[in-house]
């Protein structure tokens, strides 16, 4: 989003730009807008994208015959919440016991499912650890004793993983983050906690839960909606913690309407496709002012074929 205000500005000194992911508003319509707010559906896309390309894999395959993959995910999903006490179902929640809840009592505690999806879409978000969710879910589907042992190592890896510091958190503002989600990626009105929730329990992985984080949303935007009412986070007696709207809110820049010559470009999804043999953790775009590509395409760059840098 900062890259593109700055594109908005159009400095002279600049002659190029490099986009470290794939969300920008670009004048998207409603139903296209990469809201923060559908994350898990986005990221449910990518993951059966994943699963169906795991499944091509002739060894993995010949491990899931009679469900799949992605089947034998939704299998698990199913029996856990009906015996959330199974030993594996049980191994599985070790990992979140606090998730929404802030609490370790099982009365109160969500469902491993959620638990599930969380720790799969954990390791689908790290180009090493998203090798390991085939082992894991046949693991987690045999439970075995020595399949036991070997999750509750698996477990500990992954919480390690989660907790680690990276000197790159040393520049990074939460407060700044929050203030653009709630500024620009959230729909408006929110939608209710229950709409959210299930977006996030119709996908097989996801490594967020967004339903969690309506409540700050309504806190940060002092929404006056039926979604933010049972928060009562916005009775405070200040301004609303976001920005106010721009002239250039969702509206397209000449770099990303065609104006400056797309090197490359490409999804997630499209890094995913199964003739590549490896995935990157981020997709680059990289645009290049020339003198003789300044004129409109009339094909979007986002729909021209992706190559490979």
């Amino acid at each position: 989003m900062l890259g593109e205000r700055l594109i908005h500005l159009d400095p002279p000194e600049v002659t190029g730009y490099v986009m470290d992911g794939i969300a920008a508003s670009m004048g998207a319509r409603t139903t296209e807008f990469p809201y923060y707010s559908n994350w898990d559906t986005d990221f449910g896309e990518v993951a059966d994208r994943f699963l169906a390309m795991c499944q091509d894999d002739e060894e993995i395959a010949a491990r899931f015959k009679k469900r799949g993959l992605a089947g034998t995910i939704k299998h698990l999903i199913a029996t856990f919440d009906k015996d959330p006490y199974s030993i594996c179902a049980v191994i599985i929640s070790l990992l979140y016991d606090d998730f929404d809840t802030g609490t370790t009592n099982p009365a109160e505690a969500k469902p491993p499912s959620f638990t599930l999806r969380l720790a799969l879409g954990t390791m689908l978000s790290d180009s090493e650890m998203r090798k390991l969710i085939p082992p894991v879910v046949y693991r987690l589907y045999r439970c075995t004793q020595n399949d036991q042992d070997i999750l509750l190592h698996v477990i500990q890896v992954l919480e390690d993983f989660m907790n680690a510091k990276i000197e790159d958190e040393a520049y990074q503002s939460l407060l700044l983050f929050n203030i653009i989600i709630s500024s620009e990626m959230w729909e408006i009105p929110s939608p209710s906690v229950e709409t959210i929730k299930k977006r996030f329990t119709d996908v097989l992985m996801s490594d967020t839960g967004i339903y969690t984080s309506t409540e700050l949303y309504c806190a940060c935007s002092k929404e006056k909606s039926k979604a933010c009412e049972q928060f009562q986070t916005g009775k405070y007696d200040a301004n609303p913690i976001i920005l106010s709207s721009m002239t250039t809110m969702n509206t397209g820049t000449k770099a990303l309407l065609s104006l400056l010559r797309p090197v490359c470009y490409c999804s997630v999804a499209d890094w995913m496709d199964k003739q590549h043999t490896s995935t990157p953790s981020t997709c680059w775009m990289l645009f290049k002012a020339t003198s003789r590509n300044l004129s409109r395409s009339n094909t979007p760059p986002m729909e021209r074929s992706c190559r490979r840098r």
